[in-house]
């Protein structure tokens, strides 16, 4: 029998939102984590845990000279680290996407640019100044979007309905960040709006072959941001066959042969449209959903996949599973919280904070992805899942001191 093989996941690993993923990486290899930022947790996954700075200049030449000779794959789950992860494969020879491939699905005006003229398009532009997203808007018409055009997590996205919001969108994408970090790619997109709800698309894709494993219905806030409240998987959306050739064809303009993406389409009235796409697992816990939804774990996929050793995989159930984040109403100095106590026959729920107290917290403009808690639900009717994060999520109580931004 073949030795088990070296998996290095590359980026931070967070245990609130992948340790689940970690956890599926190990089934399929022994794992080798290359992060910013070791925890103690992570030695319960990992055979070996390595500190490196992914930021620098030189991080690529540096994790190449480290890994070289020693893994059969290479996989990231964080988003700020696709494209290195893609050069680290390239380098060593690996399996996995390439550069290009990987690029494309990263900046988004790049994507934007391989899908135009496709039925799914959405029309564009990018804009490095505030009369340069004007003189795109005329071209357009209202309402867009400004987006940064290589964040995750709806960070800095925001709906503009008229000239009056337009230099202050743009200055909200263009200065938007993760921590630190900035869009890796200049510009803001300008694009424009399309109405409809919101879904995603978690797929594995082998030898140029689309799986999609499982398609979840996105929960919005309020406009003009979007950011991402809960998700729900299944989605409640009817006949997908033409969601499903969107997806593949996304991958076909990409080049996009090998690993695993996130996409995301918005359903109009004229069928869907593409609003992005991610060369990594779905974030927000959506895979964890789907895992416990239909018993496929998908980051095992993903490190099968990087290590060159595919495992064709179906779903084991027809389950449902749902999350819910807990918000502040303003800003804040997070005392702590206090959950309901409530029942709910029939589903399991988790629920867990995020944030200690003594943390700083805001809805957006002031903050994106600044979640208290969350609450999961999973369970054999959809129905009863949905109404029992909604409750519980609607009736937890977050105190704090008010924080002036």
């Amino acid at each position: 029998m073949d030795a088990e093989p070296l998996l290095a996941i590359v980026g931070q690993v967070p245990r609130a939102f992948r340790e689940y993923a970690l956890a599926g990486a190990r089934h399929a290899a022994r794992v080798w984590l290359v992060t910013p930022s070791a925890q103690a947790w992570h030695g319960g996954y990992c055979e070996r845990v390595e500190e490196v700075d992914l930021d620098g200049a030189h991080a690529l030449r540096e994790v190449s000279a480290l890994l070289a000779g020693q893994v059969d794959g290479v996989l990231t789950f964080d988003e700020r680290y696709v494209e290195l992860t893609a050069a680290l494969v390239e380098r060593l020879g690996l399996p996995g996407a390439t550069v290009e491939a990987v690029r494309v699905l990263k900046d988004k005006a790049a994507l934007r640019e391989a899908t135009a003229g496709r039925p799914y398009a959405v029309r564009f532009g990018i804009a490095r100044t505030v009369a340069e997203a004007h003189r795109v808007v005329a071209s357009i018409g209202y309402p867009v979007v400004l987006k940064p055009r290589a964040l995750g997590g709806s960070i800095g996205v925001v709906k503009v309905d008229g000239p009056s919001g337009l230099d202050a969108a743009f200055r909200l994408a263009d200065g938007a960040r993760v921590g630190d970090l900035a869009s890796a790619h200049a510009g803001v997109l300008v694009e424009e709006f399309v109405d409809g709800p919101e879904i995603s698309i978690d797929a594995s894709v082998s030898g140029g072959r689309t799986h999609v494993h499982f398609v979840a219905d996105k929960l919005l806030g309020p406009e003009p941001y979007f950011e991402e409240v809960g998700h729900v998987v299944p989605s409640a959306v009817g006949d997908l066959q033409e969601v499903l050739d969107t997806v593949e064809d996304v991958h076909r303009l990409s080049g996009f042969d090998d690993g695993v993406s996130h996409v995301e389409l918005r359903l109009t009235d004229r069928g869907p449209r593409l609003i992005e796409a991610n060369a990594r697992l779905g974030g927000d816990l959506i895979p964890y959903l789907g895992l416990r939804a239909t018993g496929v774990d998908l980051a095992r996929v993903a490190a099968q996949i990087a290590v060159g050793r595919p495992v064709p995989v179906e779903a084991a159930r027809d389950d449902a599973a749902a999350v819910r984040f807990v918000y502040a109403d303003r800003p804040l100095v997070l005392a702590g919280v206090t959950w309901p106590e409530a029942a709910h026959p029939g589903v399991e729920v988790e629920r867990a904070g995020l944030l200690a107290p003594g943390s700083w917290t805001a809805p957006p403009p002031d903050a994106f992805l600044s979640r208290v808690a969350y609450v999961l639900a999973h369970g054999s009717d959809r129905d009863l899942v949905v109404g029992a994060v909604e409750r519980e999520a609607g009736a937890v109580r977050v105190d704090g001191e008010q924080a002036r931004v």
